[in-house]
């Protein structure tokens, strides 16, 4: 173990030995032209001490383009931050690389020679996509870019998906109005409608205002989904209480009931206790014996009358006589009386069907 720490340690130093020597090969290869145009200012330069304390990742190559791509943006960020200039910029970042990676960069390295020493910040990218950020790959994400629309997406979704894609459109989004407006336009129309109102030219501001906006969407639509799951529960309920009601057995009707119900029936014309299609003094039967023919005054089968004529003898005639003809007349009488109550109630039985 100490010895692989001793001879990494002896790696790093060659390593700033060897960025040292650019350095300074650099500073000796300045044109004339370029001193002759140069001001009276300081020159800036950085250690690589200074570098290293900004911790920058290292990089081992890579088969996806967004972590290619993620890696150089964080490089520039350092570099900003340092204010460090553009011929430092490649020594600092191929310090960086490792494995299969700080393969690539030593062969194309010896294919540039010389002149790798002076290739600047901007050529090394380029190089560096070529390698790992294919230019097909490229074309789709801007093509991916130009077409992004929030869709089905939420406010913070759509927001990550345009910062990845915009990587590869930086001549889009050049300033913050440009990419504020491209944010815009991409939301959902009822999203954007709201926001636009507000007519922003920061990204930073156009992106929390659309959260906010969509917040208050989705509590407006939960409420109103809440309010109808309610009148549903309660439409279910009554149609249950409904179909319940409607399969109830019915109560079955007794003898009870029915002499009960006959009971509470009333003539309005007689007051008797029956319908009025029964009534005697619609049917024109007599109110003593119910029969057709005569009137209750004169009713044969009352007993007062029965009794009324037996003590009425017939004039000239015996006693026996008189009986005898009386118990003849009551006979016919019967008769007669027997045979109209048969014809009289099929009447009445066809005025009752008329009622």
């Amino acid at each position: 173990m100490m010895r692989m720490m001793e001879m990494q340690q002896r790696f790093m130093e060659q390593q700033q030995q060897f960025m040292q020597q650019q350095l300074q090969h650099q500073q000796q290869q300045v044109t004339p032209q370029y001193l002759q145009g140069a001001t009276s200012r300081k020159e800036h330069h950085v250690s690589l001490v200074e570098f290293k304390k900004f911790a920058p990742s290292a990089f081992k190559g890579t088969s996806d383009p967004l972590e290619a791509e993620t890696w150089l943006n964080e490089m520039e960020k350092v570099f900003n931050a340092l204010r460090c200039p553009d011929e430092d910029r490649v020594t600092f970042a191929t310090f960086m690389l490792l494995g299969e990676a700080d393969i690539w960069w030593n062969v194309e390295r010896g294919k540039m020679g010389q002149n790798a020493a002076s290739l600047p910040w901007e050529g090394f990218k380029e190089l560096f996509r070529d390698k790992y950020i294919p230019r097909s790959v490229r074309r789709q994400k801007f093509r991916e870019f130009t077409r992004l629309e929030q869709g089905n997406m939420t406010v913070a979704e759509y927001a990550a998906k345009f910062e990845e894609l915009a990587r590869y459109a930086p001549g889009q989004v050049e300033n913050e109005r440009e990419r504020a407006e491209k944010f815009e336009s991409g939301l959902r129309a009822r999203i954007r409608q709201h926001v636009s109102t507000f007519e922003l030219s920061s990204y930073k501001d156009e992106v929390n205002k659309a959260l906010v906006v969509e917040r208050g969407l989705n509590d407006t639509q939960e409420e109103r989904e809440r309010i109808l799951k309610k009148r549903n529960r309660q439409a279910e309920l009554q149609n249950k209480q409904g179909r319940n009601t409607e399969f109830r057995p019915k109560k079955q009707t007794t003898v009870n009931d029915k002499t009960q119900r006959k009971d509470t029936v009333k003539c309005y014309r007689c007051g008797g206790p029956h319908y009025q299609n029964e009534c005697n003094w619609f049917n024109g039967n007599c109110f003593s014996c119910g029969q057709q023919g005569h009137k209750a005054n004169t009713c044969p089968n009352s007993s007062e009358q029965q009794a009324r004529q037996m003590s009425q003898p017939i004039s000239g005639a015996p006693a026996n006589q008189v009986s005898q003809n009386e118990q003849q007349q009551r006979g016919q009488q019967r008769s007669r009386t027997q045979g109209r109550v048969y014809a009289l109630t099929q009447q009445d039985a066809n005025v009752s069907n008329m009622w």
